[in-house]
């Protein structure tokens, strides 16, 4: 099959497979640290480093000529250390497989755009059945546990890599990569590409800042996932449904918004954005500890999905998707702030415990308030004239 309906079933397959290992990734890595070093930076240690690797490794990739054979190349190192973390249940060889498998999946995505824009809808659906593969792939470590003998159930490791195959199979139709296409695979990371706090200062003046706020609510929301796992069991909530309404957060409020049909006009995903993080930070304070915080969660969860619609639109005010921040930023620079970010929270909730996530959210919540605030007394202002 070719032609333009093959090119987008490309796209569409590649995208998925992005989200899907990426997904998977968050919940693997993270049952890896809660099961082996609970203790030790709240169990993240495994998930900092496999953002630490990526972010330095697409950003080192950034600039220069992606070509199919790179691309195969990656996927090839991601298969091989899956396989000798199995052999040799070590986990710092799972960790390699993901970083590698996650980067391969981003430049995969890059080569099936081509060279011309797609719709912006079409990112929705592939999002949502990848983010679905994901969670059935991540799911069973997440409920259960890895054995100590075996870093992969079974199931789980043809899974993962049917997914490297299927990726590797797409980089055989060869296509030169759109130039200036974003590098990473999915959008929380410009909450990590923003470093420029020049550009985060000017953020609170316009219309950007919620946008910004619900694109860094995404990192402890996933890092975040297996304390609320410890947390929900024991109080009676089941942990399938704790990650099923995550997740759900995740897509369903962008996909719901796509199908609404204004909103291929211009609009302004900030006060959508900051009325879900503010509503978040009152349903801290309303309900009980762990209640609040499981509401907080997945309504921070829902700005960042409109955050991300607003963003695959671009145009004026369209979220982070084109900042110098990102142009600039260099890959030293993103890899320690992927790493340091979860690592800090790792501390947090090392040594407080649910009350981590809690002050998280909250301080996402008063930034947002405080925003919206600014925003209303400067409109009272320019009312009020001279």
């Amino acid at each position: 099959m070719r032609g333009p309906a093959a090119a987008a079933l490309r796209l569409a397959l590649a995208r998925s497979i992005a989200w899907a290992v990426h997904t998977s990734g968050w919940l693997v890595l993270g049952a890896l640290g809660a099961q082996r070093w609970p203790l030790q930076f709240g169990g993240l240690l495994p998930t900092a480093l496999w953002l630490g690797l990526l972010a330095f490794v697409l950003q080192a990739q950034a600039g220069r000529t992606l070509t199919a054979g790179t691309v195969r190349g990656a996927w090839l190192l991601a298969a091989a250390a899956l396989l000798l973390a199995t052999a040799s249940a070590q986990p710092l060889w799972l960790i390699l497989s993901w970083a590698a498998a996650s980067a391969a999946s981003s430049w995969t995505v890059r080569l099936s755009r081509g060279a011309a824009r797609t719709p912006w809808r079409q990112a929705l659906l592939p999002a949502a059945a990848g983010v679905a593969a994901g969670g059935a792939c991540g799911l069973p470590a997440l409920l259960t546990g890895l054995p100590a003998w075996w870093p992969l159930p079974a199931p789980m490791l043809v899974l993962v890599l049917m997914l490297m195959g299927a990726g590797a199979a797409l980089t055989l139709h060869r296509a030169p990569a759109r130039q200036g296409c974003r590098w990473g695979a999915l959008d929380e990371w410009r909450a990590l590409q923003g470093l420029d706090a020049a550009a985060w200062r000017a953020a609170w003046a316009q219309v950007d800042l919620p946008q910004r706020l619900s694109a860094a609510a995404m990192l402890p929301m996933m890092a975040g996932l297996p304390a609320m796992l410890a947390l929900c069991t024991p109080a009676g909530t089941s942990p399938l449904t704790v990650v099923v309404l995550h997740l759900s957060a995740m897509v369903l409020p962008a996909c719901c918004a796509g199908v609404w049909r204004r909103i291929d006009q211009p609009w302004d995903a900030a006060p959508a954005c900051a009325a879900l993080l503010i509503g978040g930070g009152l349903a801290l304070t309303v309900l009980p500890l762990l209640q609040g915080l499981m509401a907080a969660t997945l309504l921070h969860t829902a700005a960042w999905s409109l955050a991300w619609l607003r963003g695959l639109q671009g145009g004026i005010h369209g979220g982070l998707r084109s900042t110098a921040a990102v142009r600039t930023a260099t890959p030293r620079a993103a890899a320690l702030t992927a790493t340091a970010g979860v690592l800090l929270l790792g501390l947090a909730l090392a040594g407080l415990g649910p009350q981590a996530l809690w002050l998280t959210h909250a301080a996402l919540a008063l930034l947002a308030l405080g925003w919206l605030l600014t925003r209303l007394w400067q409109r009272r202002e320019i009312a009020a004239g001279p």
